[in-house]
């Protein structure tokens, strides 16, 4: 049901099978998901924390967490869950650029360039961490770093892999 956007009928199939086996924390993760997708941000972060609490080394699930919420604007929160992530891989692209993107946020362009700048190097390094590089290039006024940057953007992923919700799409 998730993977072909059926969200409301997902997040009550996963209900009934949840009161069945409260223990299915991949699916407690997609039901998050499902209802991060109907707009019911608390009860998906909810749902989400739940299962961090009973899965705590699922660096996806900490990396979702502190993205859902930068986009709510609690930047604490999201701090703390993107170390959490970073501390699971501390080379996930999506999670150095998390981190830089809440440093920014918090007033840190510095502490975002620490972050990211050592990423930047190497030959497949994706086209959004340039775009976020650029963000802080300019930041932190260096105009001919952020054009080089730029040259080599691309837009942030709308969805980071996360393999309990990936497998679904299997199924679609």
């Amino acid at each position: 049901l998730l993977a072909n956007a059926y969200y409301e009928a997902s997040v009550s199939a996963s209900e009934v099978a949840l009161s069945l086996d409260p223990d299915l924390q991949h699916l407690r993760y997609r039901q998050a998901v499902a209802r991060w997708r109907l707009e019911q941000a608390d009860g998906a972060l909810a749902d989400l924390q739940v299962v961090l609490d009973a899965q705590a080394n699922y660096g996806p699930g900490w990396l979702r967490l502190a993205r859902w919420r930068l986009e709510r604007g609690e930047l604490e929160e999201a701090r703390i869950a993107v170390d959490r992530a970073i501390e699971r891989n501390p080379r996930h692209a999506g999670a150095v650029v998390t981190r830089a993107q809440v440093l920014l946020q918090l007033g840190d362009a510095q502490g975002a360039l620490d972050v990211i700048e050592p990423h930047l190097a190497g030959e497949q390094v994706p086209p959004w961490m340039h775009h976020v590089a650029a963000q802080v290039y300019r930041r932190l006024g260096r105009a001919a770093a952020m054009e080089e940057s730029l040259a080599l953007a691309g837009p942030l992923p709308e969805r980071w892999p996360a393999p309990w919700v990936d497998e679904v799409a299997l199924l679609a």
